[in-house]
């Protein structure tokens, strides 16, 4: 394969991905992160028969991608900070809500609520 062939391949893939990250589809973002990585493979591999230009492109074109994933990772991290950060914000809320139900159950005085369960 050419190496513009490869890169056309791999953006492809990227973007196959981050569609279907957005759609929240989990299954195919693993299959297109896959095509990716083995297309990525094939360019390293492809990388010692290029010279000259073709090799220089080869080039940026990885630090490009470096820089690409690096900003995909940051972007992760901090989602899952964020949904961590809403998981102990509503855990939280059914541990404070789950110790009223258990007074309100231990209680002498019961309620109507409590007593028709």
């Amino acid at each position: 394969m050419q190496l513009d062939e490869i890169i056309r391949k791999i953006t492809e893939a990227e973007n196959a991905l981050s569609h279907e990250l957005s759609r929240d589809d989990l299954g195919l973002s693993q299959d297109y992160s896959e095509i990716a990585q083995n297309y990525l493979k094939e360019l390293v591999a492809l990388k010692d028969s290029l010279q000259g230009d073709e090799l220089i492109k080869a080039q940026e074109f990885a630090k490009a991608y470096a820089e690409h994933i690096k900003s995909q990772v940051k972007f992760l991290a901090q989602k899952r900070e964020e949904v961590g950060l809403q998981y102990r914000n509503v855990r939280g809320k059914h541990v404070v809500s789950n110790k009223y139900v258990q007074f309100k159950y231990d209680s002498p005085v019961k309620t109507n609520n409590i007593d028709k369960a």
